[in-house]
C-alpha cells in the first residue's frame, strides 16, 4: 500500500495505491474515487480499465 499526498481544487487530498502481481487499484479519499484500475492484458502487460474522461466529469461535479 502507497498514500501519497495531493492536490485537488486547492484541496488536500490522498491517492491510495494497492496492488499485487496481477491487479492494481488507485483510489482517492474524495468519497473512495476510483482513479485507476489496471489488470494485466493477454500479453502480461498492466492496462489501465477505468475511463478517464467519466472519471473527470464525476470528479468536477465531487468538487463543486
Amino acid at each position: 500500500m502507497d498514500i501519497k499526498k495531493l492536490k485537488i481544487a486547492n484541496k488536500d487530498s490522498h491517492l491510495i495505491t494497492l496492488k499485487n502481481n496481477n491487479i492494481e487499484l488507485q483510489l482517492l479519499d474524495i468519497g473512495a474515487t476510483v482513479y485507476s484500475l489496471k489488470t494485466k492484458n493477454r500479453n502480461g502487460k498492466f492496462e489501465n480499465i477505468v475511463l478517464q474522461y467519466v472519471f473527470s466529469i464525476a470528479l468536477t461535479i465531487i468538487i463543486s
